[in-house]
């Protein structure tokens, strides 16, 4: 096992700053303050014309611009950012243990207890008529009127011939409007 190392290096990275320098830059702004105070003097004393003062001022300036130049030293400066990339290859060997379940299917017997038995539905009888005392009259069992009859005042029968002995009335909706065949 051994580490294989490769060096390889980058071209150059080149980037150019222009930098000027200012420890003269209080000098260049008093002698800036001499040149203007200079100018008003001249104005003031010799009283000249305007195209006098702009060739004047015209003067002034540049001469304050070669000054400026000498006293500032504009200087350009090189950063040279060289990159190397060094690659480290490592061969890596190892062996790897993987242990697999194996399920193996087998029967066997199991007992089943039963403990809760189921109790036998208990037979509620279902009747055909359904009468209220309270009102008088009685309804078969599927009529929409005989759902509304409170338990306190029904009466349960098969027989609607119990209802016409007992002077019950029957309903106008469900009894008396059936198709007689």
């Amino acid at each position: 096992m051994e580490n294989k190392e490769h060096l390889e290096i980058l071209p150059p990275k080149i980037t150019e700053k222009r930098i000027w320098n200012l420890n003269n830059f209080f000098v260049a702004l008093i002698i800036g303050l001499i040149i203007i105070f200079c100018f008003f003097v001249i104005i003031a004393y010799f009283d000249p014309t305007i195209l006098t003062k702009t060739m004047l001022f015209a003067f002034f300036v540049i001469i304050y611009a070669i000054i400026l130049f000498f006293l500032l030293e504009p200087r350009i400066i090189q950063e040279v950012n060289q990159t190397s990339l060094r690659t480290i290859t490592n061969p890596i060997i190892k062996e790897v243990v993987v242990e697999k379940q194996v399920q193996i299917p087998y029967e066997t017997e199991k007992k089943i207890y039963i403990t809760n038995v189921r109790s036998p539905r208990p037979n509620i009888p279902k009747y055909d008529y359904v009468g209220s005392f309270q009102t008088g009259t009685y309804h078969k069992r599927s009529c929409r009127l005989s759902k509304l009859i409170k338990n306190k005042y029904k009466i349960l029968n098969n027989d609607p011939n119990y209802f016409i002995k007992n002077n019950y009335k029957p309903c106008l909706v469900c009894i008396k409007h059936q198709k007689k065949i």
